[in-house]
């Protein structure tokens, strides 16, 4: 069994060097993990390796046209855009020795399939470029509404804050 999945050009396989199990985060629709995405050169060049995210979302037919037609159509179009993430491949089958069975998540993803609202599902992959720093969500926490602080080499939440600093807070948001 392998982590790796043979794309298009390149083979992307499951990163475990800053996420236990490369797990970022599971979304809405799809399980994310940090990847790597490495050249398939000739066997005297060197391996290229670049970070990418792999986005694991239920398969159906319909779904995967759906997905290729026309959320990978608007994606397209706004790769001129830096605040949107690039989309390098979209694998519609993982091959036959594909397997994500760990042990925090593999009571979820369980050889090519995802489990949802307690089904098995087959699932497809998207990879995307990765972005390291803030999610949309901490920005918004962190830096438009102030609801964390960094004081003392740690990220200090609103339920902490003094009350002075609380009402400063609100105020701000009011505004």
């Amino acid at each position: 069994m392998s982590t790796q999945i043979k794309g298009s050009k390149f083979i992307y396989e499951i990163d475990e060097k800053d996420f236990p199990h490369g797990f970022i985060a599971q979304g809405t629709e799809s399980f994310v993990f940090k990847g790597r995405k490495i050249s398939v050169n000739g066997q005297d060049e060197e391996e290229l390796s670049f970070s990418c995210v792999l986005k694991f979302k239920p398969y159906s037919r319909s779904r995967f046209e759906r997905f290729t037609n026309n959320e990978l159509r608007i994606f397209e179009e706004l790769q001129e855009c830096r605040s949107v993430a690039r989309i390098y491949d979209v694998i519609e089958d993982l091959g036959e020795s594909f397997d994500l069975k760990t042990p925090e998540i593999s009571k979820h993803i369980r050889s090519k399939s995802i489990e949802l609202n307690g089904a098995m599902i087959p699932c497809f992959c998207v990879v995307e470029e990765y972005i390291d720093g803030w999610s949309l969500e901490q920005y918004c926490i962190r830096q438009f509404w102030g609801l964390e602080k960094f004081k003392d080499n740690r990220w200090i939440k609103y339920h902490e804050f003094k009350d002075f600093e609380k009402e400063e807070v609100l105020k701000k948001i009011q505004r």
